[in-house]
């Protein structure tokens, strides 16, 4: 049972699950595409972009900065720039000037120079290197050390060839990500420093010449050949075109210094800008998704799962939990129809089951009627727990015929304004087959509904039949006895078939003579039903065991035997339901599928003793409290001056001797002397704790003369209430 329902729990709560869970791990996956993923590959591209990348003159380097600085203009984390070259100080000088106070997101610019003199141009002004060191220059000590860093590394250059003095620009690649094995690029290398490093770490052979085309250094020794190959690409300007067997790296003048711009990034704080557009598409479809797994988790919810809905709603409308044992001996299992009216009349119900399809209201049919609906501690018999909460009454009607009527499946089941009638196509003995009704008892009664019936058949021209009622009431139960009744009649009449005699009633006739049955439910079960109300075992056991005698007597006829032994299981069903009495597996199981009234004598007997006893309980219990609320009753008004025992027992639902003998259990006293102590009491309190006058004390206690009162306080304490006062209000 434990693993059923947390089966059904686990079912219960996977669409929720998947509902909240799938939107927002498609929007995680999103927010993390944008603000973890797409940040470092923004990040990664704005640090290849500070990398001016250009061909043309030092104006347009200017121009191409002002374009790459406005693309990551949106970033106030990225503060600074730095551009090295002393060459193109004073062509760029007043640019980058204006440059910085156009541009709110850049702090300065500077201009560095690292060779010779190392000197230092910013927008804000001139600085040497020992000004920047000492910090007098806005740059903090680890944005210089990472300056100088990008400074000496190999990843990057941009280098000035001046010529004439027109300054051109040309820009080599990445060293480590170039091709500059295939002999079509040629890396300009501007000092002995860069000479010597990219000797050794790409084993070239490599010339450095002045802006005159005069040698000033190289590699290794090298060959007039060679010598004269560099000098002749320093006029060709079409030097991609050189083919050699090995690359040459040549450089012109020192004035021709790297010329670099550096970016500063806080890589913590770094923030890619967000597309919006394409932010919103992709949220969108999250959003629609959402909606959609809703939507279809609610249609599936409301069509598949129609049972646990149904079935919890049908736990608030039935005053205790339904289970069904159904056996060869009983016929329960065959209250579909009754399922179906009792529903009809909860509005809550209906709307339910008309939104679900006819296999899952089936389900549902079969899952209430088998118990499937209930745990084991919880189980009770459908002959108790099913009720209507209308004027609907059920009976049934017994078909006596001589022939097999399977053709009555084409006319039943029908329905008429007030009551409908199911025929059971189930096997029971082979001349009988069952209606079972339910109708309004407003408005129509067995009589005519049985009439109905009979003029059907005759329009259906069967002959040699005969309808047998029974009882009629309002529960489950009734139904049932219903049935005993016309098995009853069944076999107590020869019942000759004719029109005169073909409908019999049992006991809904106006006749006042009592049958045999009635005689015996008048009498032994009052007897059994007062032992069950006063808790008297031993006189309960004795009315079962009669019972049980007169039903194993071979006078009676066994329908009337079978009727007893079930009346006494209704009987004590009915109390054990009506006082909420929680019923022991063992006896549901003894009285359960394989109970058998005629050797069933012990466990009916178990069943009786054990309702006994609870009942016992409640009545100690009952009668506890209301010893208990005689005392609350006399606490909460015993001030009221109209306050009386009479009023009391009336309110309390008792006699005056029952009070009384509460009290003398309870405090030893009457009612008249418990309630003067009470208000003694509370007059010696007020006393001393307030400065109420005496009067307003002996009037607020429930007594009208104060005269009378203060004689009787004299009596009983030896002082009047004033001398009270006196005498103990200075000792609290």
């Amino acid at each position: 049972m434990l693993k059923r329902n947390f089966k059904s729990k686990f079912y219960f709560l996977l669409p929720y699950i998947l509902v909240f869970f799938i939107p927002f791990f498609c929007l995680s996956l999103l927010l993390h595409h944008y603000f973890i993923v797409n940040t470092q590959e923004q990040l990664e591209q704005y640090e290849k972009n500070s990398i001016l990348k250009t061909e043309n003159n030092i104006y347009d380097t200017i121009i191409s900065l002002n374009q790459m600085t406005n693309n990551i203009s949106n970033h106030p984390k990225l503060t600074r720039y730095y551009v090295t070259n002393r060459a193109v100080l004073n062509e760029t000088s007043e640019l980058l000037k204006q440059y910085a106070n156009i541009n709110s997101n850049i702090d300065e610019m500077i201009l560095y120079y690292p060779l010779g003199d190392e000197y230092y141009y910013s927008s804000q002004g001139f600085y040497d290197s020992d000004a920047i060191m000492n910090q007098k220059l806005r740059i903090d000590q680890d944005s210089f050390a990472e300056f100088n860093h990008l400074l000496n590394s190999d990843a990057y250059g941009l280098f000035l060839i001046k010529k004439v003095n027109t300054p051109q620009l040309v820009f080599i690649s990445n060293l480590k990500t170039s091709n500059y094995k295939s002999g079509k690029v040629i890396y300009f290398i501007n000092s002995p420093r860069f000479v010597k490093h990219f000797s050794s770490e790409y084993e070239h052979d490599i010339i450095l010449l002045n802006h005159k085309n005069e040698f000033l250094y190289s590699s290794k020794d090298i060959t007039e050949e060679t010598l004269q190959l560099a000098k002749q690409h320093q006029t060709n300007q079409n030097y991609k075109t050189l083919t050699a067997e090995k690359d040459y790296v040549i450089s012109y003048d020192t004035i021709g210094v790297p010329f670099k711009i550096v970016t500063i990034i806080n890589k913590n704080k770094f923030k890619a800008p967000l597309n919006r557009l394409k932010f919103l598409f992709y949220f969108g479809i999250v959003a629609l998704s959402s909606v959609g797994l809703w939507i279809s988790w609610f249609f599936t919810n409301r069509q598949y799962r129609p049972v646990k809905n149904i079935a919890d709603s049908l736990r608030t409308i039935l005053p205790n939990e339904v289970n069904v044992h159904a056996d060869d001996t009983n016929i329960y299992r065959h209250l579909q129809s009754n399922i179906d009216l009792m529903i009809e009349n909860q509005n809550e119900l209906s709307l339910q089951l008309e939104r679900q399809k006819n296999q899952y209201i089936n389900s549902l049919y079969k899952s209430v009627l088998e118990g499937n609906t209930l745990n084991e501690t919880d189980q009770q018999f459908m002959m108790t727990n099913l009720k209507t909460f209308d004027q609907s009454k059920y009976f049934t009607i017994i078909i006596n015929s001589n022939e097999l009527m399977e053709e009555l499946d084409d006319i039943f089941p029908f329905e008429t304004e007030n009551f409908e009638a199911f025929l059971v196509n189930e096997r029971f003995i082979k001349q009988y087959q069952l209606i079972f009704c339910h109708y309004d008892a407003k408005y129509i009664n067995p009589t005519v509904i049985s009439e109905t019936i009979y003029h059907y058949m005759l329009q259906e021209e069967l002959e040699n039949f005969s309808l047998l009622v029974g009882r009629s009431g309002y529960q489950i139960q009734d139904f049932y006895s219903s049935y005993l009744d016309t098995l009853y009649l069944l076999e107590k009449d020869s019942t000759k078939f004719g029109e005169s005699e073909s409908i019999l009633f049992f006991n809904i006739s106006d006749q006042t003579e009592e049958t045999d049955a009635n005689y015996i439910f008048s009498t032994n079960f009052i007897k059994l039903r007062n032992s069950i109300e006063n808790g008297n075992i031993s006189t309960c056991q004795t009315s079962v065991e009669e019972i049980i005698e007169i039903a194993k007597n071979p006078t009676t006829n066994q329908i009337m035997s079978k009727t007893l032994l079930y009346e006494i299981v209704n009987c004590l069903m009915k109390y054990a339901t009506e006082h909420q009495i929680k019923i022991p597996q063992s006896i549901y199981d003894q009285l359960g599928a394989n109970f058998n009234p005629y050797n069933a004598k012990q466990p009916l007997l178990d069943f009786a003793n054990y309702i006994c006893e609870q009942m016992q309980a409640i009545l100690e219990k009952k009668e506890q409290d209301q010893n208990n609320e005689v005392i609350t009753q006399i606490l909460a008004n015993y001030r009221n001056i109209d306050f009386s025992i009479e009023q009391l027992a009336d309110d309390l639902n008792v006699s005056v001797n029952a009070i009384n003998q509460v009290l003398k259990e309870k405090v030893g006293i009457t009612f008249s002397k418990y309630v003067q102590q009470l208000r003694f009491n509370y007059v010696k309190e007020q006393l001393v704790s307030t400065e109420l006058t005496i009067k307003d004390i002996i009037r607020n206690s429930g007594y009208l003369d104060a005269s009378n009162f203060t004689r009787q306080f004299r009596t009983f304490f030896g002082c009047t209430p004033g001398q009270y006062r006196t005498q103990y209000k200075n000792k609290v």
